[in-house]
């Protein structure tokens, strides 16, 4: 994420069930191959099923967990952003 130019080095993940449903409008899940987390509350679910690039398969490239991680950053950046676009009230 530094290559975009956004930090991430205050962030960490958390729990679910640490997250108040009540605070929350819209939950997207990323798992793919995985189980998602189950979210209580009445928000919006979307459902993004994106491989995960992580892999602790040590015979795996630098350059190829790079590219791997690249392409899921970009993949929801364009979700993110054509979301945004149909949220804005025409007019």
């Amino acid at each position: 994420m530094r290559e975009p130019g956004v930090d991430l080095t205050t962030h960490h993940s958390k729990s679910v069930q640490l997250i108040d449903p009540e605070t929350v409008d819209t939950v997207i899940t990323l798992c793919a191959e995985e189980v998602c987390p189950v979210f209580l509350g009445k928000a919006r679910r979307l459902h993004w099923p994106i491989p995960d690039p992580a892999s602790k398969d040590p015979s795996i490239p630098h350059e190829e967990m790079l590219t791997r991680f690249r392409t899921a950053r970009d993949t929801i950046r364009g979700m993110l952003e054509r979301l945004a676009e149909q949220e804005v009230p025409s007019g």
